[in-house]
């Protein structure tokens, strides 16, 4: 499967904006960024010491390790070009109940995106800079300075995970099972791998690479920061669980294109930085799913138009009013998912599955608006809503009533 990458379209500029915008940080928010700000005619100076200023497209652009998805709705019409066509996706709340989700989901094209951003910055008359910046060094840049690099990691919630690519050896007739070759966004059906009571539970995740198919064994949510121990449970969770549906001989018959290794420290709120964030930096990473670049596709324009506004003087009380409130809603949003996430995070694994079966009864407009977005008002709806599948007394549930200040100052905890 190869997919088309062009250009994505100009959108009308919003505002005269500063001449020049300094992207600190080039990971996919940077480069979404980048893009936008070019759209709007700004010149674009990108700043990251894995950049290659010598080379052209994608390989000017640092790499990126992991691979990345959004769900359906949360991309734009101007960010089309650099996803996969859009697939119906499937859960596995508990074994033998998979069902289809009412949405379908995408996986970003990195080259797509690094060349894209690559090129914008070329296009503006702008420049890539391979040197480290420190922060005392960001006030003498000229212009606007975004800093993009990465997420706190301070009082995290952590995602964890290892994946296979996986396709047949070649010239084989090998051929990966249907459940290799669905796309699917959670299987909690428990590995069959032998391990001691009490282990953290996890998930199979399945989605369409070019190179290959991508089977990835996922812990949700972890207290504690990722250890070798952690990487080699999972990969023994996903070597049995490909045994159980590849055969006992699969590394026969398949050949692991390559291997990823998940660490996303999720919830966290903005970084302290001397300048504008954006991006993870700006505490986009999802509590319950880990995921940002679907937050950093919807927030990317309005941030432009806000940094726009800025230079002007512009500080009418109605946009500082729709500005608190806005800050008050994406507050209680991460608030109420860190929470959720916390009770996962030490439920077993019978009690998350019924969890999710409970979850993903729920119609897809309240699925999604815990899913994705920064809506504290949506969260709440939907996690009210849910209590009439789970009842009051879910086990996922008890320990909130028993402790629920412990629950409280974590959802608020800013690090």
């Amino acid at each position: 499967m190869s997919w088309s990458i062009s250009a994505a379209p100009a959108a009308p500029a919003r505002g005269a904006g500063p001449r020049r915008i300094n992207v600190i940080g080039l990971g996919p928010a940077g480069a979404i960024l980048a893009l936008r700000a070019a759209e709007r005619g700004w010149q674009v100076h990108g700043y990251d010491p894995g950049s290659r200023p010598e080379a052209a497209g994608a390989d000017a652009w640092p790499a990126w390790p992991a691979t990345y998805g959004a769900f359906a709705p949360e991309i734009p019409d101007w960010a089309g070009s650099i996803f996969s066509p859009a697939e119906s996706i499937r859960v596995t709340p508990t074994p033998g109940s998979t069902t289809p989700l009412g949405f379908c989901y995408r996986m970003m094209s990195k080259d797509g995106l690094r060349t894209a951003a690559a090129e914008a910055v070329e296009r503006t008359g702008g420049s890539l800079h391979a040197e480290a910046i420190t922060e005392e060094q960001f006030s003498d840049l000229p212009g606007l300075t975004v800093d993009c690099r990465g997420a706190a990691t301070g009082g995290a919630l952590w995602q964890i995970a290892v994946g296979y690519v996986l396709r047949p050896v070649r010239g084989s007739s090998a051929t990966l099972s249907e459940a290799l070759t669905t796309p699917t966004l959670m299987d909690w059906t428990a590995s069959p791998a032998a391990e001691p009571d009490g282990a953290k539970p996890s998930f199979l995740y399945v989605q369409r690479l070019p190179e290959g198919w991508l089977a990835e064994e996922t812990i949700l949510a972890s207290t504690s920061r990722p250890t070798e121990s952690d990487y080699a449970l999972l990969r023994s969770r996903l070597d049995s669980r490909l045994a159980s549906l590849q055969g006992e001989v699969w590394r026969e018959k398949l050949e692991i294109a390559d291997e990823e290794l998940v660490a996303i420290p999720m919830g966290t709120t903005a970084a302290g930085s001397a300048v504008h964030t954006f991006g993870a930096r700006a505490g986009f990473i999802h509590p319950a799913t880990g995921y940002s670049v679907g937050t950093a596709l919807q927030e990317v324009d309005d941030f432009l138009d806000r940094a726009e506004l800025a230079p002007t003087g512009i500080r009418r009380v109605g946009l500082s009013c729709m500005g608190l409130a806005r800050r008050a809603n994406v507050t209680l949003a991460r608030a109420l998912r860190r929470i959720g996430s916390l009770l996962l995070a030490e439920a077993n694994t019978t009690d998350v599955q019924s969890f999710f079966a409970a979850f993903f009864s729920l119609p897809t407009a309240d699925q999604l608006a815990y899913l994705s977005g920064r809506s504290g008002l949506r969260t709440a709806r939907t996690m009210w809503r849910l209590r009439k599948n789970t009842g009051w007394t879910h086990p996922v549930l008890l320990p909130l009533y028993r402790r629920p200040w412990r629950y409280l100052r974590f959802g608020l905890q800013r690090g």
